[in-house]
């Protein structure tokens, strides 16, 4: 059965904030139809529960000019909608304490001025005045970088879908691809409840379960679905001020303000993964067995993170959100054609525990 959506020139699997961007991208850079399909609604799997961390400087090839791209489109976003989207440009601290991690802000000052970016070291008592919460008796060198903040993934996404929309792409929601159509070694497009549809290129921007997509082509994706959440204590004086997002490498943390209290998150030492095909639609409902409320990695890293932030404990935690980040090897990213598959694309950005994949989504 054919379906009613005709025959695109690009389709994208999934509508998270990767979805959406490469359907702005491609509506406003091309002359092709854009078709994007999402089986629930829009941004309502991973993306809402990324950080929103917006950092413009990442040692990692290619990273640092994705980020840049990502903060002119917020600016662009803007403009072709012609309402403001609201980001935090509140700034970024990086607290180092080992020898490695300082070492390593010296080589981000070294990437900073080769990419024009500001970077300005700071001390203790400046440190501590903007993060009020923050104790730094224990670090030996504090950078700011100015120009990074965050916003909300969710909102960010939004604006993609209706700047994509405003340039043509069609967008909809409560259709899920149940399989891969090809020719040989060509992708074709997909199959639908709804139809099948052809298509001139497709491209796997599904998450987790992207992995998924790939092996109807018969192609094995380098990844996994592994855990990444963070929790929001309750309201307190010291989360008030506008004051810059934390990275504290020693203790594997980062943190953020979020409704007047602090949203922070910490990497699990052995990482936590799933199933992709025991992945429930609600992500909402997902726990895992080792650890099903997250208090095992607070219990095995609270006392790093107490050195930093000694104002935290249990009894302040408000919210936990448990969440996936679809991981290649080595946590590096990856994105681009399939060898041996013509037009099949998988557009995916492996994700540190700040949930990057929000400030790489506008270079896509």
């Amino acid at each position: 059965m054919k379906s009613s959506l005709g025959n695109p020139d690009f389709l994208i699997i999934g509508g998270g904030i990767f979805g959406c961007s490469i359907a702005w991208n491609l509506a406003r850079r091309t002359s092709g139809s854009v078709l994007l399909l999402e089986r629930r609604e829009l941004a309502t799997a991973t993306t809402p529960r990324a950080a929103g961390l917006i950092r413009n400087l990442n040692l990692k090839k290619g990273q640092t000019p994705l980020k840049t791209l990502t903060i002119e489109a917020i600016s662009l976003l803007g403009e072709e909608l012609e309402e403001t989207l609201q980001w935090h440009q509140v700034g970024g601290l990086l607290v180092a304490e080992s020898e490695a991690n300082m070492m390593h802000l010296e080589t981000l000052e070294k990437h900073a001025i080769e990419h024009r970016q500001k970077f300005q070291w700071i001390d203790r008592a400046d440190a501590e005045e903007m993060v009020p919460w923050l104790d730094g008796a224990s670090a030996g060198k504090f950078a700011l970088l100015p120009d990074d903040g965050f916003i909300d993934p969710y909102l960010f996404t939004q604006f993609y879908a209706r700047a994509a929309r405003k340039h043509g792409a069609l967008l909809k929601t409560g259709i899920e691809v149940t399989a891969l159509q090809n020719s040989g070694n060509r992708i074709t497009g997909v199959q639908t409840p709804q139809g099948d549809i052809s298509a001139g290129c497709v491209i796997d921007a599904a998450g987790p379960w992207a992995g998924l997509v790939a092996l109807e082509a018969g192609w094995h994706l380098p990844m996994a679905p592994v855990r990444s959440h963070y929790w929001i204590t309750s309201k307190a004086p010291e989360f008030k001020q506008p004051q810059p997002y934390v990275i504290l490498p020693d203790a594997n943390a980062y943190a953020r303000t979020e409704m007047g209290g602090l949203l922070f998150g910490l990497r699990d030492r052995i990482s936590l993964n799933h199933d992709p095909r025991q992945l429930p639609e609600d992500l909402s409902e997902l726990r895992f067995d080792q650890d099903p409320e997250g208090w095992n990695v607070l219990e095995e890293q609270g006392s790093e993170l107490a050195r930093f932030f000694p104002g935290w404990g249990p009894p302040r935690l408000r919210i936990t959100s448990p969440g996936l980040l679809p991981i290649p090897p080595m946590v590096s990213s990856c994105w681009g054609p399939f060898r041996m598959l013509k037009d099949f694309m998988w557009p995916q950005v492996a994700a540190v525990p700040e949930s990057v994949h929000p400030e790489a989504s506008g270079g896509l």
